[in-house]
């Protein structure tokens, strides 16, 4: 995150927000198995990220330069990224993003994000959606499917998804959340990670030793300061992924950052219903299972006018010989009734904001006159 960025962000906090439930599901071929609106009708939710949907463009019809579509199926919005032709792409590629037009109208999708340029090859394992609204709402929702360690170069092809997520995370204005809902095909020990300003990524929660595909993507949350969010509760980190030879893990991923979250519901692994969306004729749970959480996304926010420092008042503030008495002269005007009954009433109206402004004006004042 640039600094500019990182400032932004801090000059503005959020005043409202709005619910939004969302969910991640590997589907395991959609064309050939379950219809689409099969999928959707089991998984209610704002925002649905499907991966590994099998769809291709021999079924499209397809544009020049064309990397993804758009269509509405019952009460949802489409963008679908089909699987690319390249020779190293999994047959079981291509990812999905639905949206529930009564809550995100298909009006408000601003930007989708394909592969391009010199990741044009990686089609069908990742895109994205910038979601915009009137009222303030501001979302990055993204749809991942990582290769599994069995694939060709699946480390080559993880540490480039995770490079091409990176930078467009990082170009994204402080005022738009991420949303990442992802198929990492990594696992994840129970080492935990922290930001730079103490804000936890990664919980203590899991049952999986971490593997040489979850050390890159532990790189990729710190890097980022993204919090996994099915890592901080027990029940959250159980297995999303079975197989019938016993076998079990969690690789299916919510991300997003959680200071900017409010009221984020423990994720659930949706077992019952991942067994019922199963390929059909099997006797055991042997696929993955969807994995869901409700949140409070930031909609609004109040903006801090700051006026620029001028170079004597910095200079002012980092003198060594100047600061014992200037900062005598503001703790006498910290302590004056004036400043005090100020104060007391900015925070009475529950209006931070005022507060701070009273600070910032006032501060400015005082040490202007030591410049």
């Amino acid at each position: 995150m640039s600094d500019t960025g990182l400032q932004s962000w801090c000059a503005c906090q959020p005043v409202s927000f709005s619910k939004l439930s969302f969910v991640t599901y590997n589907c395991q071929s959609l064309p050939r198995h379950r219809p689409l609106f099969v999928v959707l009708a089991a998984l209610i939710y704002d925002i649905v990220a499907l991966q590994s949907t099998c769809e291709c463009w021999s079924w499209l019809q397809r544009q020049p330069e064309q990397a993804f579509y758009r269509r509405n199926v019952q009460n949802y919005h489409i963008v679908g990224w089909p699987k690319s032709t390249q020779a190293h792409m999994s047959r079981v590629s291509g990812v999905m993003l639905a949206f529930n037009r009564r809550k995100i109208p298909s009006g408000t999708v601003a930007q989708v994000h394909s592969p391009e340029g010199e990741y044009v090859d990686l089609l069908g394992r990742a895109g994205a959606v910038r979601i915009k609204f009137r009222s303030g709402l501001d979302l990055f929702v993204a749809c991942m499917y990582f290769p599994p360690s069995s694939t060709p170069l699946a480390s080559q092809i993880a540490e480039r998804l995770w490079q091409w997520l990176k930078d467009l995370v990082a170009k994204l204005p402080q005022r738009c959340t991420p949303l990442i809902l992802l198929d990492a095909n990594a696992r994840l020990g129970k080492k935990v990670s922290w930001s730079i300003d103490g804000l936890p990524l990664i919980g203590p929660y899991s049952h999986d030793s971490e593997n040489a595909a979850g050390k890159l993507f532990r790189k990729f949350i710190e890097d980022t300061g993204l919090s996994v969010l099915n890592s901080f509760t027990e029940k959250s980190c159980r297995a999303t992924w079975f197989d019938i030879r016993g076998h079990s893990g969690r690789i299916d991923y919510l991300l997003s950052f959680a200071n900017r979250l409010r009221n984020v519901q423990p994720p659930k692994i949706l077992t019952r219903i991942g067994f019922q969306l199963q390929l059909p004729n099997t006797q055991q749970l042997a696929d993955h299972v969807p994995v869901s959480s409700i949140a409070d996304f930031p909609i609004e926010f109040l903006q801090r006018r700051h006026r620029p420092l001028s170079r004597s008042v910095l200079q002012v503030i980092s003198s060594d010989a100047l600061a014992p008495f200037w900062m005598k002269e503001l703790d006498q005007w910290a302590e004056s009734t004036s400043i005090q009954e100020t104060m007391r009433t900015a925070l009475n109206n529950k209006d931070p904001d005022e507060a701070l402004e009273v600070l910032n004006e006032a501060l400015q004042t005082k040490v202007q006159r030591w410049a």
